[in-house]
């Protein structure tokens, strides 16, 4: 570099800098190398904070406790509300959202309740009755006359079901003897464990149906036709549930 470059030098150092960006009608635009206007320059935003951890529960009882115990101090950070999402699922949520658009959950319930009976299925009698006995509240009425019918099942058995659109009678019989008679609606009101065993299960319909098994005994099905409904009915229930347990005036969406 020549002496006069270097005096040229010298003197850039002393001239203001370019701008970097530059407002038009407010908004922030890049100024290009050449001097010209570049993109917009979007705003940048301050990272969110790393959110409190959410308390992990699996009933209803202990939502209630968390509620009682005032968890992480949330009664003196703004309203909040426990929220039923749905038939298993229950969450303590604040009402108000932060600046970054989170709505904080405080804790939530959720249901470990699995029913092992297999609907829509057709099974053997044995595994129909123990599956049935233990995954639905013992009612009488259609329940006990399910299993008395599905108990007298033997091999060799044969069986008709009578229908006339308002109630069927299924006959089961050896050879010529009647081993058992049972007269059922067509649709059979059950209650199946399916939620918080803190909530008594609500009824559904099902569809009771046999099938005719070669030098075996006959296999039993129960077919939902309540199109899902139960779980609407079960939230209400939880709603109900919630609402006898916790303080008067929590607010409660469901």
């Amino acid at each position: 570099m020549d002496f006069v470059g270097v005096l040229d030098w010298f003197k850039s150092l002393n001239k203001p800098d370019r701008p970097v960006t530059v407002a038009v009608h407010g908004e922030p635009f890049a100024v290009k190398q050449d001097g010209t206007l570049g993109d917009r320059v979007p705003p940048i935003l301050p990272i969110a904070p790393v959110a409190t951890p959410m308390l992990s529960l699996t009933t209803l009882s202990g939502l209630v406790a968390a509620f009682s115990a005032n968890v992480d101090g949330f009664t003196d950070l703004g309203p909040s509300a426990v929220q039923v999402e749905s038939f298993d699922s229950v969450a303590l949520v604040s009402l108000k959202s932060d600046e970054w658009g989170r709505r904080h959950v405080w804790a939530r319930a959720k249901s470990t309740e699995v029913n092992l009976f297999r609907f829509g299925e057709y099974l053997d009698p044995e595994t129909f009755l123990i599956t049935a006995q233990a995954g639905f509240m013992p009612i009488d009425g259609h329940y006990t006359n399910m299993l008395k019918l599905c108990s007298s099942l033997t091999a060799g058995n044969s069986v008709q079901v009578a229908d006339d659109g308002y109630s069927q009678k299924v006959t089961i019989s050896e050879g010529g003897v009647t081993r058992g008679e049972v007269e059922l609606s067509p649709r059979v009101s059950l209650r199946p464990y399916r939620t918080f065993r803190e909530v008594d299960p609500v009824e559904s319909d099902f569809l009771l149906r046999f099938r005719a098994q070669k030098d075996a005994l006959p296999h039993v099905a129960l077919i939902p036709v309540d199109a899902g409904r139960w779980k609407t009915d079960t939230a209400l229930m939880v709603r109900t549930w919630l609402k006898n347990n916790l303080p008067e005036g929590t607010t409660i969406i469901a």
